[in-house]
C-alpha cells in the first residue's frame, strides 16, 4: 500500500474518531468548535480562510459562520474596506472552545496511546518533516 493511501485512512479513522469523541462531549457539532478554534487562535479572521483551513467550501463556511453568529459565539466585524468582514469570536465561546480543547486532549491521548513515547515524538517530527516538504513544493509552484 502506498504511504499516501495510508496516511488517508489514518486520516479518516482519525476524523471519524474526534467526531465520535466530540458527540460523547458537546452537542455544537465539531467543525462549529473548529472553526472557533481557528477564529480565536490561528489568526483566521475571513470566511474564505475559514473554508480553506476546514476543508470546506465557501457556501458551507457562510452557513457555519451563519450558525456561530446566531447563538451568540462569533461576531462579524467591520475589516479593512467596507467589502471585507472581519470574524471575532465572543466571550461567549470561551466555554465552546474549552469543550473542543478538551476534545482534542482526548483524541490526542487516544491516538498516542497506541506508542511508546520514543514513537510519539517520530511520529510528531515526521509528520511535521512531511508537512513543511509539502507546503514548500506548493508554496514554489505557487510563486
Amino acid at each position: 500500500m502506498r504511504s499516501v493511501d495510508r496516511v488517508s485512512q489514518v486520516f479518516r479513522a482519525l476524523w471519524c474518531h474526534v467526531r465520535r469523541v466530540s458527540a460523547e462531549i458537546s452537542p455544537r457539532p465539531y467543525q462549529q468548535l473548529r472553526a472557533l478554534m481557528a477564529i480565536r487562535d490561528e489568526d483566521i479572521h475571513t470566511q474564505a480562510a475559514l473554508a480553506e483551513r476546514l476543508l470546506i467550501d465557501p457556501p458551507a463556511a457562510s452557513r457555519l459562520v451563519d450558525r456561530l453568529v446566531e447563538d451568540g459565539l462569533v461576531e462579524r466585524c467591520a475589516g479593512a474596506d467596507r467589502r471585507c468582514v472581519r470574524l471575532a469570536v465572543t466571550r461567549a465561546a470561551d466555554d465552546e472552545i474549552a469543550l473542543a480543547e478538551q476534545i482534542l486532549d482526548q483524541v490526542e491521548a487516544d491516538m498516542l496511546r497506541h506508542l511508546t513515547a520514543a514513537e510519539a515524538r517520530t511520529l510528531r517530527t515526521l509528520l511535521a518533516k512531511v508537512g513543511d516538504g509539502l507546503s514548500a513544493s506548493s508554496d514554489d509552484r505557487d510563486a
